[in-house]
């Protein structure tokens, strides 16, 4: 298992207990780093614009050389 797939299993794993909107943002975030889910225009441009970071890049910015990178 990656570092990322670990950190994502666990934010998953924590939802069920958020309030409905919280898990349906960032659910959607999750799903979305992911590759699972669609990514609305919104969401690229974000990225475009580097207000959003994958979730490669906040792993390797967070964990670094724990990462393996």
């Amino acid at each position: 298992m990656t570092p990322q797939t670990a950190i994502v299993s666990a934010l998953l794993c924590d939802l069920d207990a958020a309030p409905e909107p919280v898990r349906d943002v960032a659910g959607g975030m999750l799903l979305r780093s992911l590759g699972l889910a669609a990514v609305d225009p919104d969401f690229t441009a974000s990225m475009r614009d580097g207000h959003t970071e994958s979730l490669d890049d906040w792993t390797r910015r967070v964990l670094g050389r724990e990462a393996g990178q």
